[in-house]
């Protein structure tokens, strides 16, 4: 193929070559003819012209006639150049050539130049554009330029369709060569990859690699597989493939054909250069090799004399034996290491790769003991039936943790179990040794809302150690097995108890009676949103529920609120609209409750950040419901409003339930109650943080949220204390006693009115005015 490519070639050359020549010297020959005919012509007009006129003989254009001149202008009116008359001598084609003088001129390479181009332009339009005159040899010369032209033309012709064939075999000759190359080059790859994947030493790589790239030369297109496994013989490719290798290892050769296919799909090669460590001394065993080719050497810390190992043989088959379900307090660092001595090739195991068999092999390799075992160490499972043990062991899954990694967090709602087999972590709360959470869960599952309605975590567990390894069942898993075997679940805690541990993260319902929760706890119902953006609660729309987060973010967003402890978000286990409970629970010794709800304080947006929400929602007809008409008599006695007639009595009660003013005497107390007035707040701040006080209140009826920068609580009627403007106080018997005024303190808290409230206001400047003398009691 090739001597043929270059044998085309050179005749190519040769032609281009020859062709040029012809052109050239052909260009050369016709313009030189051009010249010398066109001075003929002029010569046979002179001759023709002397024929028929006097003075001029035939020897009159000797060129050696020295005789003296004669006159013979007679011939340029018989041979007539500027303008021509045909009809006395036709110069035909040579007529350009005498009129532009350049017949006579001595420039000879203008003449030159002059000649060439003509020939040129009339060989190149095939003397289309020369008209003869009739003269023989005029004709026969036109005639011949045709001929000459078209002839070139043919050469030219031929030329180009041998160039379009010589470069098309070129250009496919090295396609196919580039071709050639790539699919070495990707082959090389396929077989290195193979033989790397089955164990087999890649020493015998060339020995293949020559054998495909002779198929390749004859056909392209030809199974890569097919051709290796033709080549090597099958003893050598059965006896060094990864379930041979893995049969030779003591604790395997009995193992189930479908486990050690499972184990050995999870091989994988790799190449260690010479004095590299491989498996390091004093670190847990992360891998099993198996050397396929080369040597390494294991070097033992404790002086023993070292070993060496070859191809064919395996090392840290005690990652098999180690318990994978067990904690990595069980999993000793071992005392030696293992490097390579020259260019390593080796099938890994590795115990990441051991881990992932816990669901379909572990079994037969000692999984069911081991995981019964650890579900009974759950107390509430102590006394399960093993079947059901079983349905669950089904279920379970397994997750990686890394160091500093959260397993789960306090107030998080619990949904799956979890069995730490591997791994160190911290709880905070005891016991901190046990390695299961989640056991709340099992409380749960008779509850018809499971596993819509979750626990929520009582701690926060955290990985502490490089990594974990732990065993989970799923809430929706384990609600299918307790489908099953439901008469087993019976002696767990009842549905109305399971909500309990939502409502007890609101202090207010942690001071409750569990007969009220329990009440309340059954009104809770689950809500779905998901449209972004759609509201929950309105800022300055009636507060119409208290809800929980139980899956999404709920943003909250405030217009007015200066209030800096307002969250921005709400998360999973987070709730927001306590102020209703407040408000419930304050009004609730009234007959009746206001006609009108409190306005929310912010908006509770849902899907905002993306994704959907649920909420576990408490409404406020549900909870009105439960409090006034079950447990009114637990919340406060009902007792009659004060009367004109003791309120200066009620203002003076009022006023010695302030701490400092206890010791006060009765008479200043009395003037200071001269100055109280009655003022009524809906829904909006009565004092705001870090504005200066200039007044305090005291709530006659009603409750206020109180806030700084890190607390929240509440204030209300009947409770102690229920006044603001402490630190006003302090002010005005500062200021009283170095009777200096001063500037007004600031306000260390926001108030803000829920719902209508009722207050006794006492103004800085109205106190100011008060003269307290010596008049301060003992």
């Amino acid at each position: 193929m090739y001597h043929e490519f270059f044998a085309s070639t050179y005749h190519a050359r040769k032609l281009k070559n020859l062709s040029k020549d012809i052109s050239h010297y052909g260009l050369k020959v016709l313009g030189a003819f051009w010249y010398f005919f066109a001075a003929q012509q002029m010569i046979s007009c002179w001759e023709h012209a002397c024929r028929h006129g006097n003075g001029c003989g035939s020897s009159t254009f000797n060129c050696h006639d020295h005789q003296t001149l004669i006159n013979i202008t007679v011939l340029n009116d018989l041979c007539p150049i500027n303008p021509p008359n045909t009809t006395l001598f036709d110069f035909g084609i040579y007529l350009n050539v005498l009129q532009s003088g350049a017949l006579w001129s001595t420039d000879y390479p203008l003449k030159f130049l002059n000649s060439f181009c003509w020939g040129l332009r009339n060989l190149s339009s095939l003397a289309s554009n020369l008209q003869p005159s009739f003269y023989t040899w005029e004709i026969a010369f036109v005639a011949f330029i045709s001929i000459i032209g078209l002839i070139l033309f043919v050469y030219l012709i031929g030329n180009l369709q041998t160039y379009v064939l010589i470069d098309t075999q070129s250009l496919e000759s090295h396609r196919r060569e580039n071709k050639l190359k790539r699919k070495m080059k990707e082959n090389d790859r396929k077989v290195e990859s193979w033989l790397s994947g089955h164990g087999i030493p890649l020493g015998r790589k060339q020995k293949i690699m020559e054998e495909i790239h002779r198929e390749l030369v004859e056909n392209s297109e030809f199974d890569v597989v097919r051709e290796i496994l033709s080549i090597l013989p099958h003893e050598e490719i059965k006896s060094c493939s990864p379930l041979s290798r893995l049969r030779k290892v003591p604790l395997l050769k009995d193992m189930d054909e479908g486990v050690l296919v499972e184990i050995s799909e999870k091989l994988h090669p790799e190449k260690y250069t010479p004095g590299q460590i491989i498996i390091k001394k004093d670190e847990t065993l992360q891998m099993m090799l198996f050397i396929v080719h080369g040597h390494v050497t294991i070097e033992k810390t404790d002086g023993s004399r070292s070993e060496y190992l070859g191809a064919g043989d395996f090392y840290g088959q005690e990652l098999l034996v180690s318990p994978l379900w067990t904690s990595s307090s069980d999993a000793k660092p071992i005392n030696e290491f293992v490097q390579a001595i020259d260019d390593v090739q080796a099938l890994v195991l590795s115990a990441t790769n051991v881990a992932t068999l816990g669901f379909s092999s572990r079994r037969s390799i000692n999984e069911l003991r081991v995981v019964v075992n650890i579900l009974q160490k759950v107390p509430k499972l102590e006394t399960m039936d093993k079947q059901v043990l079983k349905a669950m062991y089904h279920h379970l899954s397994s997750v990686s943790y890394k160091r500093e990694d959260y397993i789960i967090r306090e107030n998080q709602p619990v949904s799956m179990m979890f069995f730490v087999t591997r791994g160190e972590v911290t709880k905070n709360e005891n016991p901190p040794e046990a390695n299961f959470i989640g056991e709340e869960l099992l409380e749960w599952v008779p509850d018809e809302s499971f596993p819509t309605i979750l626990p929520l975590s009582t701690c926060t567990v955290k990985v502490v150690s490089d990594d974990a390894e732990v065993l989970i069942l799923k809430a929706k898993s384990l609600k299918r097995v307790v489908s099953k075997f439901m008469s087993h679940f019976n002696n767990f805690a009842s549905p109305s108890d399971v909500r309990l541990t939502w409502l007890k993260k609101v202090e207010i319902f942690q001071q409750m009676e569990e007969q009220v929760l329990k009440a309340i706890s059954k009104c809770l119902k689950p809500m779905n949103f998901n449209v972004a953006k759609r509201h929950i609660l309105q800022e300055k729309k009636p507060l119409k529920m208290m809800f929980f987060v139980m899956r999404g973010v709920v943003s909250i967003e405030s217009d007015s609120a200066i209030d800096v402890n307002v969250k921005k978000t709400c998360e999973i286990g987070s709730f927001y609209g306590e102020e209703l409970v407040h408000w419930v629970t304050t009004w609730v010794s009234h007959k009746p409750f206001p006609a009108k709800l409190p306005l929310s304080p912010g908006s509770a947006l849902c899907g905002v950040l993306g994704g959907s929400v649920e909420i576990l929602a408490l409404k406020a007809d549900d909870l009105k419901s439960i409090v006034s008409d079950q447990f009114r008599s637990k919340f406060s006695t009902e007792t009659a409003p004060p009367t004109d007639s003791d309120q200066p009595q009620e203002s003076l009660t009022i006023l010695k339930n302030v701490e400092i003013l206890k010791t006060m005497n009765e008479e200043v107390l009395k003037e200071i109650c001269k100055h109280l007035t009655k003022n009524t707040y809906k829904d909006e701040y009565i004092i705001r943080k870090d504005k200066q006080m200039e007044m305090m209140f005291f709530i006659v009826s009603g409750v206020v949220s109180v806030t700084n920068e890190s607390s929240k609580h509440y204030c209300r009627e009947g409770e102690r204390p229920n006044h603001s403007g402490d630190e006003l106080i302090q002010h005005w018997m500062r200021s009283t006693e170095a009777n200096v005024p001063a500037e007004f303190p600031l306000s260390p808290f926001s108030f803000w009115a829920i719902g209508e409230v009722e207050v006794l206001v006492l103004k800085a400047d109205d106190l100011a005015s008060v003269q307290l003398g010596d008049r301060i009691g003992s």
